[in-house]
C-alpha cells in the first residue's frame, strides 16, 4: 500500500514536470527546428490605443527577420484575434530576408467598450539559402486597447487617420487617409487635401458629395518624397458644416536596390524545365525586370518578371534542355522609380526532383509565384501544359524587349 501511494506521487510529479516543461515551450513563441533562424515580432503600434466604439483604427506589427544566416521566412498568414473571433487577416506577405523586417497594418473597429487583450499572430515557413522548408513556424504578441464609449454630451466631429509605412526617397510610396462619421448626420460635401509641412508633394484634392451616419471611407494617394529623413504629413478635411485635420510624420530611407537570382533544372519523366527565382532585397518594387543566362554552351532560356515589391520574391518557369550541375551568367535588367538598373551575377544551378505547385498570378505581374510549402506540392504533370505556354510567352516578351530597346 506504501509503496503504490509513493509511485502516484512520483507519477503526479513527472506529469506536473512535463506540463512546465510544455508551458515553457510554448511561450517562447516560435517554434523552429534550426535555432538560427529566428523571426519574431519586434514591435507593435496602435494608431488610436484609446478609441471610442465603431472608431476604426490600425494595428500594425513589424514582422522581422533577425537570422545572420542566408535563410528566408515566407509570410503565409498574419491575424488579429480577440473580442470572442478573428478581427483582421492577410495572408500571402512573401519572403523577407535575414535582417530585413516588414510592417502589416491591420484595420479593425470595436461595437462595445472595454479593455480588449487582442493577440498578433504571424505564420509562415523557413527555408535555407537553397529554398528547402526548414520549418513552419508560429509567432504571437499580445496587444492591449481601451475602448471607451462615445460621449453623448455633443456630437463628435468628423475622425481623421493617416495610415502610410515607410517611404523612400524618389518612389512612389501610397498613402491612405481614413474618414469616420460617427455623426447622425450624414457628411455632405468632403473635401480632402493631404500635404507636407516640410517638403513637396505634388497631390490632388479628393473630393466625396456625401459620407452616411456610422459610416467610413478611404482616399488614396501616392506620395513621392524628395529627401531622405522625415516627411510630416497633413491632412485637411472640409464639409458643409466641419472642418478638421490631422498629422503625422513617416520615415523616408534612402533608396537600396539589391535585385538576386538563382536558378533550379526540375526534371519529371521526359520533361525538363529551367526555374528562375528572383528576390527582391531591397527597401523600393522593382519593375519590368528580364533576366538572360549564358554557360560554356550558348545563351539559357530568358525570363521575364513584372512588379517585385520589396523584400517579395517572384518565380519563372520556362522549357530548358539545360542541364543541372552548370554555372549560368546572369544579367538582370529593371526599373525602380522610374530609373534603369542592372546587375550581373554567376549563379550554381542546382537540380530538383520535387513538383511545382499550381501558380497563382499576382495582380498586375506576369510572373507567376510558386509556393513550396510541404502541404501544398503538388504534382508536375498536371501542370506541364501551363508552364509551357507560360515559358514561350515569357521568352517571346524577353526577346521582343531586347529587339526594341536594341532598336531592331
Amino acid at each position: 500500500m506504501g509503496n503504490n501511494h509513493m509511485d502516484s506521487r512520483a507519477l503526479k510529479a513527472l506529469i506536473m514536470t512535463a506540463v512546465v516543461c510544455l508551458s515553457t515551450v510554448a511561450a517562447a513563441g516560435v517554434v523552429s527546428a534550426d535555432n538560427s533562424l529566428k523571426v519574431t515580432v519586434s514591435d507593435v503600434t496602435v494608431s488610436d490605443d484609446e478609441p471610442t466604439t465603431g472608431d476604426t483604427i490600425t494595428i500594425t506589427p513589424t514582422v522581422r527577420h533577425s537570422s545572420s544566416s542566408d535563410g528566408a521566412f515566407e509570410i503565409t498568414q498574419v491575424t488579429l484575434s480577440g473580442d470572442g473571433g478573428n478581427l483582421a487577416k492577410v495572408s500571402d506577405l512573401g519572403t523577407i530576408a535575414g535582417g530585413e523586417s516588414i510592417d502589416v497594418p491591420l484595420r479593425t473597429s470595436f461595437d462595445s467598450a472595454g479593455d480588449k487583450e487582442l493577440t498578433v499572430t504571424v505564420r509562415g515557413v523557413q527555408t535555407d539559402s537553397d529554398g528547402i522548408t526548414r520549418s513552419i513556424d508560429s509567432v504571437e504578441y499580445p496587444v492591449y486597447v481601451s475602448v471607451s464609449a462615445p460621449s453623448s454630451s455633443s456630437p463628435p466631429e468628423p475622425r481623421l487617420q493617416i495610415d502610410a509605412q515607410s517611404a523612400v526617397a524618389g518612389t512612389n510610396t501610397p498613402v491612405t487617409v481614413t474618414v469616420s462619421n460617427g455623426e447622425e448626420d450624414p457628411l455632405t460635401d468632403l473635401s480632402l487635401d493631404l500635404e507636407a509641412t516640410n517638403q513637396n508633394l505634388d497631390t490632388e484634392t479628393r473630393l466625396k458629395p456625401v459620407l452616411g451616419t456610422e459610416n467610413i471611407t478611404q482616399f488614396e494617394f501616392d506620395i513621392r518624397p524628395e529627401r531622405t529623413g522625415t516627411i510630416d504629413l497633413k491632412a485637411s478635411l472640409e464639409t458643409s458644416d466641419a472642418a478638421v485635420n490631422t498629422s503625422k510624420s513617416i520615415d523616408v530611407d534612402a533608396l537600396r536596390t539589391d535585385v538576386r537570382v538563382d536558378a533550379t533544372v526540375i526534371e519529371e519523366n521526359d520533361s525538363k524545365f529551367l526555374q528562375y527565382r528572383l528576390i527582391n532585397l531591397g527597401n523600393a518594387a522593382v519593375n519590368d525586370v528580364t533576366t538572360v543566362g549564358t554557360d560554356d554552351v550558348g545563351p539559357a532560356p530568358a525570363a521575364a518578371f513584372g512588379t517585385v515589391d520589396a523584400a517579395h520574391s517572384q518565380t519563372v518557369t520556362v522549357p530548358t534542355t539545360l542541364d543541372a550541375d552548370t554555372t549560368l551568367s546572369l544579367h538582370t535588367e529593371y526599373q525602380v522609380g522610374g530609373e534603369s538598373y542592372d546587375s550581373s551575377q554567376s549563379v550554381h544551378v542546382s537540380s530538383s526532383s520535387m513538383s511545382i505547385a499550381p501558380a497563382t498570378a499576382q495582380p498586375n505581374q506576369s510572373a507567376q509565384q510558386f509556393s513550396l510549402t510541404p502541404g501544398s506540392i503538388t504534382s508536375l504533370s498536371g501542370s506541364v501544359a501551363a508552364l509551357l505556354v507560360l515559358g514561350s510567352l515569357g521568352g517571346l516578351g524577353v526577346i521582343a524587349f531586347r529587339r526594341f530597346r536594341d532598336g531592331e
